[in-house]
């Protein structure tokens, strides 16, 4: 049982040195089976927010804050003292994992965020020899991930 029933709110600060990155500009996050805890937060946050795109495979699903206690000399157990929970779907990712937008293998992930990325810059672009320079750069992935893979 958890030590006491409160509810805590954590919020960004309203005000944060330096320039900002904007809000207009893409996103993408790189998941694999390992990341889990804090990791799978920052993502959780971020896609439920609909300010980043998800790549990868899906997180382990370690939402409950806790501590390790001691039970012997040689052993501990981890006992969970808190729960995550998202104002927006009022749960967490807690077993599930974090589900990722796009998924594709921990292999594939970089690759595909990198074409993803030049993509949606590709078309927003409008100076000729920039778009130009891109779809180059997008072909060359391409061709890297079917000589890899043998697919795309």
């Amino acid at each position: 049982m958890r030590e006491d029933e409160k509810t805590q709110q954590f919020w960004t600060q309203p005000w944060v040195p330096g320039r900002r990155y904007g809000d207009t500009r893409p996103v993408f996050v790189l998941v694999f089976t390992t990341k889990f805890s804090a990791a799978e937060e920052f993502t959780y946050n971020l896609q439920r927010l609909n300010r980043a795109t998800i790549v990868g495979e899906p997180t382990r699903g370690s939402a409950h804050p806790g501590e390790s206690r001691w039970i012997t000399p040689h052993c501990s157990l981890f006992v969970p003292g808190g729960r995550a929970i998202d104002p927006i779907t009022q749960s967490n990712w807690e077993d599930g994992g974090v589900e990722p937008d796009v998924r594709v293998s921990s292999d594939d992930a970089l690759r595909t965020a990198q074409l993803l990325a030049l993509e949606r810059i590709g078309a927003q672009r409008q100076k000729p020899e920039r778009k130009t320079e891109i779809d180059d750069r997008v072909r060359v992935l391409q061709e890297d991930a079917q000589h890899l893979t043998g697919r795309y």
